[in-house]
C-alpha cells in the first residue's frame, strides 16, 4: 500500500484466526523501519502510529512468546515523500545554497576591494596635497626666513654692543624658527612616512639635542625585520617626535643626569619608546606646576598611546606604547 506524505497517521487492527479467548492472549508488535525490536502491546489488537516520516515500513504482530514464524502476520506499506522531502530536492537546495553563499562572498569581497581601491586613491590624493604643501613651505616660507637670517647678519657690520646683542637674539630666533619649520616640513612630507626614515630622523634629532653637552647618550633605535618600509601615520610621527623632545628636555633641565638612554622600537602592531636617566629624579609636584608632563600625557592620549612615568632615587624612566594600524608599505 502506498500512502501520501500527509497520511502519516496509521492505525492497524489485527486478530488471530482462532477467535476463542482472543482477548485473553498477549500480543507483541514491531514496525520495521521504526521499531528496533518487538514491543509489548498487552492484549490490545490495535496499534496506532502518528507522524511517520516518508519511507518503507513492514508491520509485524505475534502472540507474545511465540517464535513460530508461521504464526505471525505482516503488513507492508510505503509513505511517499512530498517533493520537498525528496533527495533530489535536498541536493538541489544544498547546491543552490552553496552557490548563493559563494556569489554573496564574491560580491562582499568585490565591495571591499572597491572600497580599498577608493581608500588608496584618496590616500594618494592626500599624499599629493601633503607633498605640495611641504614643497611650498620649504620653497616660499623657508627661503624667506633664510633671507631674514642672512640680512640680520649683514646688518651687524659696524653695530654697537647693544645692537649686536639684539642681532644675535634675532638671528637665534630666526634659526630656531627655521628648525621648527624643517620639522613641520618633515612631518608633512609623505616620503618620510616609513619607519626607516622615522628612525633616521630621530637619530639625527637626538644628535643635535646632545651636541656639545657633557651628558652621555646611549641609543637603541630599531625597526622590526620586514617593517622597514611600513607607513607610520603623520599624527603618530609628529606626536612621538614632540614627546621624545619633551622627555629629553625634562631630563636635561631637571634631572641633573650624567647619562641618558633612549630606546625606540617600531614593530608590526605598535611603537614603543623608553627614555631613562641616572639623575636624582624630580619632584612629583612639578607635574602640577607645568613642567611638561601634562603635555606629554595629552599628546600620548591623542594618538591612543599609554604613557607611564617612574621616578625614584636612581633616576626617571618614561615608557610610551602607541598602537599602530595594520601595516601598509611604501615603495622604495
Amino acid at each position: 500500500m502506498r500512502l501520501t506524505y500527509d497520511q502519516s497517521a496509521v492505525t492497524i487492527e489485527y486478530a488471530p484466526i482462532l477467535l476463542l479467548h482472543a482477548d485473553a492472549l498477549h500480543y507483541e508488535v514491531m514496525l520495521e523501519g521504526l521499531d528496533p525490536h518487538w514491543v509489548d502491546n498487552a492484549s490490545n489488537r490495535t496499534v496506532s502510529y502518528v507522524g511517520l516520516p516518508p519511507g518503507k515500513y513492514t508491520f509485524r504482530a505475534r502472540i507474545a512468546g511465540n517464535r513460530n514464524v508461521a504464526e505471525r502476520t505482516l503488513f507492508a506499506f510505503t509513505i511517499v515523500p512530498a517533493w520537498w522531502q525528496t533527495w533530489w530536492f535536498k541536493v538541489m537546495a544544498i547546491l543552490i545554497t552553496g552557490a548563493f553563499v559563494f556569489f554573496l562572498s564574491r560580491y562582499i569581497l568585490l565591495l571591499r576591494f572597491r572600497q580599498r581601491i577608493a581608500t588608496l586613491e584618496h590616500e594618494r590624493e592626500i599624499g599629493a596635497v601633503r607633498t605640495r604643501i611641504a614643497r611650498d613651505i620649504h620653497d616660499d616660507i623657508g627661503s624667506g626666513l633664510t633671507r631674514i637670517t642672512m640680512l640680520s647678519r649683514e646688518m651687524s657690520a659696524g653695530a654697537g654692543a647693544s645692537q649686536e646683542k639684539d642681532r644675535l637674539a634675532g638671528s637665534s630666533a630666526s634659526a630656531e624658527l627655521i628648525g621648527q619649520l624643517s620639522e613641520i616640513v618633515w612631518t608633512v612630507d609623505p616620503k618620510n612616512d616609513h619607519a626607516e626614515n622615522f628612525i633616521a630622523y630621530v637619530r639625527d634629532l637626538l644628535g643635535h639635542q646632545f651636541e656639545e653637552l657633557s651628558v652621555a647618550l646611549r641609543t637603541d633605535l630599531d625597526v622590526e625585520t620586514g617593517m622597514e618600509h611600513r607607513e607610520i601615520p603623520p599624527d603618530v610621527k609628529r606626536n612621538v617626535m614632540m614627546i621624545l623632545k619633551e622627555m629629553v628636555s625634562n631630563v636635561l633641565k631637571h634631572a641633573g643626569a650624567r647619562a641618558v638612554s633612549v630606546k625606540l622600537h617600531v614593530g608590526t602592531s605598535d611603537l614603543s619608546l623608553h627614555v631613562a636617566d641616572d639623575g636624582g629624579g624630580f619632584d612629583p609636584s612639578m607635574e602640577r606646576r607645568g613642567n611638561g608632563l601634562g603635555n606629554l600625557r595629552k599628546r600620548s592620549e591623542a594618538i591612543g598611546g599609554m604613557l607611564k612615568v617612574e621616578r625614584d632615587a636612581t633616576g626617571t624612566r618614561y615608557h610610551l606604547h602607541v598602537p599602530l594600524p595594520s601595516p601598509t608599505f611604501m615603495r622604495g
